[in-house]
């Protein structure tokens, strides 16, 4: 990998920050600025249209591609800025609603009492939030059961056993399950596994979906179908964020059914 990639990414988190004071990173960014990975943050709806801006301002001064909007993702935007021919895009996820199970896990205005100034200028949440997070989100096969590598590959223990605080805090998003949600992180920030929390914390989600249908039928339909169709959601989702052949011709093909700048 050619181009250093914390350089480039980091003008853009504290720009962000700056520019609004509930845009957050709430997870994985250590993955995008020191490896392949993208920028997961929290951003109200409202505020998308001034944030995408600025990240085409940057995306203009970092000397990178074309920019291409994707909107087909339930629940946010994703902005990519195409780098040189093999190498990763950059890829900056801002969801309005976090979705597990078919149901809201948190919306962006949630993450207030969640989140802290990194020392690299830039907000986020806090570490045992991240881990919570992470050990829905990635650490729990459908059916309660661990994914051992996700959750060693993701660091979901360092980050619950560093900051049971921040898993208190956050388990708050979890309503009636709340309680369960902290003894299965407790479990698993020692390398156990408490299944029974966590059935309680699936089947709480899983009932909720069927009081959103607004949120649980588009996601169902995402999956099913629409990350199939959608170049961009490909690409990040099948294809490590990398475009095979030019990059121009393929920002051009996928204007058909995107919003793509600096062609």
């Amino acid at each position: 990998m050619t181009q250093d990639r914390e350089t480039i990414w980091l003008p853009l988190l504290q720009q962000l920050t700056e520019a609004s004071p509930s845009w957050t990173v709430w997870k994985n960014v250590d993955s995008a600025l020191h490896r392949e990975g993208d920028v997961d943050a929290a951003a109200p709806r409202q505020q998308w249209a001034s944030l995408q801006q600025r990240f085409r301002t940057w995306a203009h001064q970092s000397e990178l591609g074309p920019v291409v909007i994707c909107r087909h993702i339930p629940g946010g935007i994703n902005m990519v800025a195409l780098a040189a021919e093999n190498e990763p895009f950059f890829e900056l996820g801002m969801k309005d609603r976090r979705i597990w199970r078919g149901a809201t896990l948190f919306r962006a205005t949630d993450l207030a009492g969640l989140v802290r100034l990194d020392h690299r200028g830039f907000r986020t949440v806090r570490g045992g939030a991240e881990g919570l997070f992470k050990l829905l989100l990635n650490g729990i096969r459908r059916g309660g059961a661990p994914d051992e590598s996700a959750l060693e590959k993701k660091g979901v223990p360092d980050l619950l056993r560093t900051d049971p605080e921040g898993v208190v805090l956050a388990a708050r998003l979890l309503g009636p399950a709340r309680a369960a949600g902290v003894r299965a992180a407790a479990a698993a920030a020692e390398g156990d596994w408490d299944r029974r929390a966590v059935a309680i914390v699936e089947a709480w989600f899983l009932s909720k979906a069927f009081t959103q249908p607004h949120v649980s039928l588009p996601r169902a339909y995402f999956k099913l179908r629409g990350r199939h169709q959608c170049p961009v959601a490909s690409a990040i989702l099948s294809e490590d964020r990398r475009i095979s052949g030019d990059p121009v011709a393929w920002a051009r093909s996928a204007s058909r059914d995107h919003l793509v700048y600096g062609l």
